[in-house]
């Protein structure tokens, strides 16, 4: 089983971006499949039915029937070299997702671009399927624009200077390469950024914290051109609470702008403290007050969030009290905390996907002595309406993604019985 700190480093690391190359390692043709078909341990398709009743009492808009996923389709190693770890996902528009993996031991393994689980009648099926990056060493965020332009964000450390810089990257249609985008930001610390992109993809918005020598100087902001870097908007974001201010997550809103997963931690020891659900409109100025997601608890923290066609956001957060964890689905709609749920797991869920509809969300779980699981969380009833197991032991996930037309899921992560090995799971 892993530490804690294993499972914390698949969704919390930071990432090196120190320079671009060709890839050395190029892999043609459609993703290898791990030989069986389908995840280790998957057995028969988990119980739960093929739709969730609709809601009638008004929590939610009425829409079509939320199919929860049951089955473990594939999957798809993410290994280039020993000690791999996947960083994040995006779906692609054209089908399949990408994913982002690389080495957290400080090796000189390159990190890599994955396009995985292409459509079988993708006309570009047998083209390049992995572009490289060198040296990124922890962490990253991924996002793809309608034109399926790969955007990733990182941290780079100038190879002349000892400085480090936020970097954002672009893996363009047919491209060989990834390219810079002409943006960069002194950076610093031990958190790597988070990127959302706008409906039309040609604005990246992006969730940072500058560090000084000595303290964090401000958690930013910024939407920036992916084309030419220019910045459109920034801000410091401040929400008039002592502690220090990191954002967590980003997602883009359908009325434009972002809704950020923001922490305050002690400005003591950097302890996990209250955690808030911010919206920003699309010049990033602050729509509304900040939502508390558990002000019940001593301590609250969370790797990422949903938003859903509505606006309405879903986070799966770690509640600490009196040296408790419990973990909990917390639902925020218009401006306030309207649900929350109890979720069954021994370590901290990171990564989470909601249906089209908002009916459902798909959260990994890892229980202690079980197998790893994807679970279909019912928003409207809490209930687990379909489960479907990954791994053969626990595992430590790091991100779930849901495909642009919504007829499969992308969870990616390490199963503790392989040593390292990286995966891609697709479920349907």
């Amino acid at each position: 089983m892993p530490s804690r700190a294993r499972a914390a480093a698949l969704a919390l690391a930071a990432v090196t971006v120190t320079a671009l190359s060709g890839c050395a390692d190029t892999v043609d043709g459609a993703a290898t499949p791990a030989g069986n078909g389908a995840a280790a341990g998957n057995g028969a398709a988990a119980a739960g039915g093929s739709e969730v009743a609709q809601d009638t009492t008004g929590a939610v808009p009425s829409a079509p029937a939320a199919r929860p996923f049951t089955t473990a389709l594939d999957e798809s190693p993410l290994d280039v070299a020993p000690g791999f770890v996947p960083f994040a996902a995006a779906a692609h528009p054209a089908g399949g997702f990408v994913t982002v993996a690389g080495a957290v031991d400080g090796s000189s393994a390159s990190a890599h671009l994955f396009r995985v689980f292409r459509p079988a009648d993708d006309a570009a099926r047998g083209g390049r399927n992995a572009w490289q990056f060198s040296t990124l060493e922890f962490g990253a965020d991924v996002a793809v624009a309608p034109d399926g332009t790969a955007v990733v964000l990182g941290r780079s450390t100038n190879v002349s200077s000892p400085d480090e810089d936020l970097g954002l990257f672009a893996v363009r249609p047919g491209a060989a390469l990834p390219e810079a985008v002409q943006w960069t930001h002194s950076y610093g610390g031990q958190k790597g950024g988070s990127l959302a992109l706008s409906p039309d993809g040609a604005t990246a918005y992006l969730g940072y914290s500058w560090f000084g020598s000595t303290q964090v100087l401000g958690s930013h902001l910024a939407a920036v051109d992916v084309t030419s870097g220019a910045v459109h908007a920034q801000t410091v974001l401040e929400l008039g609470v002592p502690g220090i201010v990191s954002v967590d997550a980003v997602e883009a809103r359908p009325a434009g702008g972002v809704t950020a997963l923001v922490s305050v931690r002690s400005e003591d020891d950097g302890a996990a403290g209250r955690l808030y659900v911010v919206d920003l409109d699309a010049d990033l100025d602050q729509v509304g007050d900040p939502v508390e997601l558990a002000p019940d608890a001593a301590s609250a923290s969370a790797t990422d969030l949903a938003v859903t066609a509505d606006g309405t956001a879903v986070v799966a957060v770690t509640l600490r009290t009196a040296g408790n964890e419990q973990y909990r689905l917390v639902v925020v709609r218009d401006g306030e905390v309207a649900d929350t749920r109890p979720l069954t797991s021994s370590f901290m869920p990171t990564g989470i996907a909601t249906d089209p509809t908002g009916r459902l969300a798909y959260v990994p779980l890892t229980r202690t002595g079980a197998p790893a699981t994807l679970a279909a969380i019912d928003l409207v009833t809490g209930g687990t309406v379909g489960e479907v197991p990954l791994c053969a032991t626990s595992a430590s996930f790091a991100d779930v993604e849901l495909a642009t037309d919504g007829a499969s899921l992308l969870a990616t992560g390490i199963c503790d019985d392989r040593e390292w090995a990286s995966s891609a799971f697709l479920v349907g």
